[in-house]
């Protein structure tokens, strides 16, 4: 066997942690360019939110669609009483103010 392949044979067994994080960067780089998104937005996706706290993720490019990274499902949110861009803003900042709860990041 070719040493070089042997070598990172080795360093893979010795480094699982390694391969989960290759394998989810890849995961996040096929689900940003299968539904078009580039970017999560501070909100959670009305479908599954309860179950898996999925964000919605979304684009400059199309400013009204967001994609639930969880469970794929695709919205079209248009808010009425204020700019979208305006409503996420504030929604990040009162997500800046809750305190953390315990044993998340």
């Amino acid at each position: 066997m070719d040493p070089d392949v042997e070598e990172f044979s080795a360093y893979i067994k010795a480094h699982p942690e390694e391969v989960a994080r290759l394998k989810k960067k890849e995961g996040m780089e096929e689900f940003k360019s299968k539904y078009h998104v580039d970017k999560p937005s501070p909100l959670k996706c009305p479908a599954c939110r309860d179950m898996y706290g999925g964000t919605l993720w979304g684009s400059d490019s199309h400013h009204y669609r967001f994609v639930c990274k969880k469970c794929k499902v695709a919205f079209h949110i248009d808010c009425t009483s204020e700019t979208l861009e305006n409503l996420i803003a504030r929604l990040k900042d009162m997500g800046k103010e809750e305190p953390k709860k315990e044993g998340h990041k």
